[in-house]
């Protein structure tokens, strides 16, 4: 079975880490200041699949931890990215 080109604010959360609640409540701040897709038109509270992964892609690949991951992570990602970024730096 396929994936569906649309996710869910449950299936961002889990892409994240965080809880869905968490996810909701940062949303606007995440799209404000870290140019987090927008919801699709016509689609309540739904998020194209494509746009969504390459956000957190283009996030996670940058040489800083990604700063729109570390507003909703939980302290358990942060220290992951802390930990890889940091390890990075020092080679």
């Amino acid at each position: 079975m396929s994936e569906t080109p649309t996710m869910t604010p449950a299936q961002i959360a889990e892409a994240l880490q965080v809880d869905e609640r968490t996810f909701l409540a940062r949303r606007p701040r995440l799209q404000r200041d870290y140019a987090f897709p927008r919801a699709l038109p016509g689609c309540m509270l739904r998020w194209s699949r494509a746009q969504v992964l390459a956000w957190i892609n283009r996030s996670t690949s940058e040489t800083e931890p990604p700063e729109p991951l570390r507003v909703v992570a939980g302290n358990d990602v942060i220290a992951r990215l802390e930990e890889k970024y940091v390890r990075e730096q020092r080679r």
